[in-house]
């Protein structure tokens, strides 16, 4: 066994490739949440407010972004989400409505239809009902928009219906529309403003029934030369197609301890050497990162709350 050494792994430019990686895996989780939830409207409002706070490549460019990225292609779970993140001088709000006037010209005409509905037969409108079948959260800062590209051709309610009913027994969300996400994070006022924005998309079928099976391992991949958790389902496998960089997830029935005690042992035995790093404050998660050679993975243990035990997530920043 290798004797482990202790550096500060804090100025590692790897360390911070990590973060910015773990971030846009919690955007991807939310979009997940979003989309797997069936676009219940209120139900997605809470479960993205809980977690995180075609159209297509054109609409999600931003013609009055100071840099946006190319598009990139995000493999989760077997299914591909298209990512492309940016920055602008321009406020949140300022992104955050460009995006939702976007996704109200790709509606369908469903917010109009909806709207004769009510005039029609005011005994059905409820002050719960949304204006729009756009989705929208922000504080003035940060924020979100999210919607469904229903197609240029309009769409009644009965169609709509129709559609709900096949993506229920199907669970390619592309029966109903595709999906559309963007999020903005403001810092700084007046001259000094920037705004950094993310758009996670979809292209075609998008099925959420095989990403998220209710037996057995979620699809993907197990990571190569890190032993999985004991008594562990793997809930989440995703890489950027193209860079030797993944996070894996596994919800496993042992404690946080018991996962840094397994992975202390298991990590040596097969070479690598972990980096301690510096004190963390006690609310932190557990959280262990090795080196073998060039490849470098950070595990980070966290409570499960849903099914008991612990979640471990192990991202390989080779």
């Amino acid at each position: 066994m290798r004797a482990k050494r202790t550096i500060r792994v804090e100025p590692l430019p790897r360390w911070r490739r990590v973060a910015r990686a773990l971030g846009r895996v919690a955007l991807v989780a939310a979009f997940l949440g979003l989309v797997a939830g069936g676009w219940a409207y209120h139900s997605a409002r809470a479960q993205l407010r809980d977690n995180l706070f075609g159209l297509g490549t054109q609409m999600m460019a931003y013609e009055h972004a100071s840099r946006q990225d190319a598009p990139r292609d995000l493999v989760v779970n077997g299914q591909t989400i298209h990512l492309s993140s940016g920055t602008t001088t321009r406020s949140a709000l300022e992104v955050l409505d460009h995006f939702e006037q976007r996704c109200a010209r790709a509606d369908g005409g469903l917010a109009a239809e909806l709207d004769r509905l009510v005039r029609e037969h005011p005994e059905i409108a409820t002050p719960a009902r949304p204006g729009t079948p756009t989705m929208r959260e922000d504080d003035g800062r940060n924020g979100f928009v999210a919607c469904l590209d229903l197609g240029s051709a309009p769409v009644g309610v009965a169609e709509l219906v129709e559609r709900l009913g096949r993506f229920g027994e199907t669970g390619d969300v592309s029966v109903i529309g595709d999906a559309r996400f963007v999020f903005a994070e403001q810092s700084g006022e007046g001259a000094e403003t920037r705004t950094h924005f993310v758009g996670l998309w979809t292209e075609g079928e998008f099925n959420v029934l095989r990403m998220f099976p209710e037996q057995g391992d979620a699809p993907g991949a197990d990571v190569d030369g890190v032993t999985r958790p004991p008594q562990a389902r793997r809930m989440l496998s995703g890489h950027e197609r193209g860079l030797p960089l993944s996070i894996t997830v596994y919800a496993t029935q042992l404690g946080e301890a018991e996962l840094d005690g397994f992975y202390r042992r298991e990590l040596g035995a097969a070479g690598w050497t972990l980096l301690e790093t510096a004190a963390r404050p006690s609310e932190a998660p557990v959280t262990l990162i090795a080196e073998r050679g060039e490849r470098m993975v950070t595990l980070i243990f966290t409570p499960d709350p849903v099914n008991g035990g612990s979640q471990a997530a192990i991202f390989d920043g080779r």
